[in-house]
């Protein structure tokens, strides 16, 4: 079986591997990073990230290179909240927020 991501087409063992190593890092989130890592690169993306939001606060995990960004980034100066990512978290969304999502509500 063969998937197509924009031009690209990827074989099927690709989507597998990759979805045996995210149910692994599901039990062992240290590995979520390169998870990451293997998905952007085999789907010609730049980067990845991911992020959980619920009572207790925030927990994200990225790939390298998106890795590299937020620190560059975060040296601009002291983050503000995203007024945007709040709404879309108050009116319980259920799934998963794409930035399409974030940015366009």
């Amino acid at each position: 079986m063969h998937w197509a991501v924009g031009d690209k087409t990827i074989a099927g063992d690709f989507w597998g591997s990759v979805i045996d190593r995210a149910n692994e890092a599901a039990m062992f989130p240290v590995n979520w990073a390169r998870v990451l890592d293997d998905l952007t690169a085999g789907t010609d993306s730049a980067f990845g990230s991911l992020a959980a939001v619920d009572k207790d606060g925030v927990r994200s995990v990225e790939s390298s290179l998106a890795g590299q960004l937020i620190s560059e980034f975060k040296t601009w100066g002291p983050l503000t909240a995203n007024s945007r990512l709040a709404r879309d978290v108050q009116a319980r969304y259920h799934g998963f927020l794409s930035d399409h999502d974030v940015l366009a509500s």
